[in-house]
């Protein structure tokens, strides 16, 4: 397995590795708005080692360069009787779509399209490793369309199911 992944642990290599770890949630269900890429809030850290998640900006900031592990979950709800044709989990690194740099969104942000049959509720899920540069961020944001394009009975972003969480695992 040598030679797959580069870096290291911090151990017997002289190498200082600074623990940066976190997990956050939300208390309360938030609304978005149909067709709009919406910024996902956070206000509740269950960890938050190293204080590199900012709930202010609702984001997470690499403290120093290496391999991150990011993983996220999303729940999202129609209002009344609106049902979804179309919506998604976007991952975003610097304010970019692209985490990769590769073209890969898809790698990092699950999609669905159910025009074919509308549904009331989607949950996506995914977990991505990253190699990352010190200050790089990171956020989580969601969107939808309805059944009619109106528009008018919006969307939840439900809090019981909705999750963020990440982790340095290897320093270069």
């Amino acid at each position: 397995m040598s030679g797959i992944v580069k870096g290291n642990l911090g151990r017997g290599s002289g190498a200082v590795h600074t623990p940066s770890a976190f997990s956050v949630s939300k208390s309360s269900a938030q609304g978005i708005d149909h067709d709009t890429i919406t910024l996902i809030t956070w206000d509740t850290a269950y960890l938050n080692v190293g204080s590199d998640f900012d709930l202010s900006n609702e984001k997470y900031v690499c403290p120093s360069d290496g391999m991150y592990f990011f993983s996220f979950g999303i729940s999202v709800t129609a209002n009344e009787n609106s049902k979804f044709t179309l919506g998604g989990a976007y991952f975003y690194r610097n304010n970019s779509h692209d985490i990769t740099g590769a073209n890969l969104q898809i790698l990092s942000s699950p999609y669905f399209d159910a025009r074919s049959n509308p549904i009331r509720m989607y949950n996506a899920s995914k977990a991505v490793i990253v190699n990352c540069t010190a200050a790089d961020y990171f956020t989580l944001k969601a969107w939808y369309n309805d059944e009619d394009g109106s528009g008018d009975q919006g969307g939840l972003v439900n809090h019981y199911y909705t999750h963020f969480q990440g982790y340095k695992i290897l320093t270069e």
